[in-house]
């Protein structure tokens, strides 16, 4: 009888255990895509900065011109 207790708590510590891994998994996962999101974002500000620097510079060009 002990034995069968003994072996139910290591499943139950072990299955603990294993939820635990799993929802380190799933946090990381989550983490790598909020990484991946605002890499992108990163990305598409940079280019709407350069398409507005690049559009003063031509401002002041025809400004100049004038």
């Amino acid at each position: 009888m002990s034995r069968i207790v003994a072996w139910l708590l290591s499943l139950m510590v072990a299955g603990c255990g294993a939820e635990s891994v799993g929802t380190a998994a799933i946090v990381a996962e989550q983490k790598q895509r909020e990484l991946e999101e605002a890499q992108h974002l990163k990305d598409a500000i940079q280019q709407q900065l350069e398409a507005a620097q690049a559009l003063e510079q031509q401002r002041l060009k025809e400004a100049e011109a004038h």
